[in-house]
């Protein structure tokens, strides 16, 4: 029997005998990061809506700070991480402002 422990969740089935075919196929070019974040949401039954949330948010900010490894998270303090949420939350304040009284619906999305 194969088993895997993969952020606390142990698989193991005779039929299952790679991450993948738990998981499903995840693109090998993507940064590794990013491969672990999908794992552990497809492990934890999230929808795939929420996984390419995910997923753009934690590329935006890789993205935003150069990062490409593992190792590069290490170099990202309290304070960086910090001022990219405050940017979020202040895009998404400034986009509900603008654009609530034109399309209600953004307005509603931006103040929750």
């Amino acid at each position: 029997m194969f088993s895997v422990l993969l952020d606390g969740w142990i698989l193991g089935s005779q039929a299952e005998e790679t991450i993948e075919g738990v998981v499903g196929k995840i693109d090998p070019r993507l940064p590794e990061a990013i491969q672990a974040l999908k794992r552990v949401m497809r492990l934890k039954g999230n929808p795939y809506n929420s996984e390419k949330a995910y997923v753009g948010k934690v590329n935006a900010f890789m993205k935003d700070f150069g990062l490409q490894t593992f190792a590069d998270f290490g170099d990202i303090g309290e304070a960086e991480v910090e001022a990219h949420l405050t940017d979020l939350a202040s895009a998404k304040f400034w986009l509900g402002r603008m654009f609530g009284s034109l399309v209600p619906w953004i307005g509603w999305i931006c103040l929750q």
